[in-house]
């Protein structure tokens, strides 16, 4: 199904879909944080399989809170792909970082995306803090661009992330752009959702209208 094709109406069979789950059926909003340009929106539109988040070498190219819907027999994740976190230097950024606060509160996960190949910058630094102060549901850290890399700087890259969320409910080193340990970190993060129900039918992958789909990509 190409990206325009994810409709946001809802016929019968969808909503008998809706009220058809097995027992112990995992479902809930995990929201995909970090700075600009760690690979957010990659990170979802991988895990979709199609395009629903505009991806761009440039920063700040996500500025709205996009989901994704990842549907399966046992479960429903509900990502929720985030504006890139920085200091606010002008009004949109305001709105952005406010965005980005409103929706840690609101989830039941939260994947802390940051750029292993580098160490923590002031934004990372500001992120953690934003989310030790707004949450205490399970915070996973997610290293991504470990192919970026060198061996000798791992131990001293992954511990000064860790040392910025010390109470961090899980960790995985990804690549992105290649889905590596994506599975892994898929089920990381399905075995930490509350049962419930399905929130959205299971052929439905994105709420946004083609209309503001659209509007993203010519931005």
């Amino acid at each position: 199904m190409g990206m325009l094709d994810a409709g946001c109406s809802m016929s019968e069979n969808s909503l008998s879909d809706l009220n058809t789950v097995p027992p112990g059926h995992r479902s809930g909003f995990v929201a995909v944080i970090g700075r600009p340009n760690v690979g957010k929106s990659t990170l979802m539109n991988q895990f979709l399989g199609q395009k629903v988040a505009i991806v761009s070498p440039k920063p700040q190219t996500t500025r709205t809170r996009i989901r994704g819907i990842l549907t399966r027999e046992a479960f429903q994740v509900i990502f929720v792909d985030t504006p890139g976190l920085h200091r606010p230097l002008h009004k949109l950024g305001e709105v952005m970082v406010a965005a980005v606060a409103s929706a840690i509160p609101d989830a039941d996960v939260v994947l802390f995306l940051v750029d292993v190949s580098v160490m923590p910058r002031e934004e990372d630094r500001m992120i953690a803090r934003m989310v030790r102060e707004r949450t205490q549901n399970p915070v996973i850290l997610v290293l991504n661009k470990m192919d970026r890399l060198p061996a000798d700087r791992i131990q001293r890259h992954t511990e000064a992330y860790w040392g910025l969320l010390p109470d961090h409910a899980g960790w995985m080193m990804t690549i992105a752009t290649e889905a590596v340990n994506l599975d892994k970190l898929l089920e990381m993060i399905v075995e930490h959702l509350p049962e419930g129900p399905r929130y959205y039918p299971g052929d439905q992958v994105t709420d946004q209208t083609e209309r503001e789909i659209a509007a993203e990509l010519v931005r």
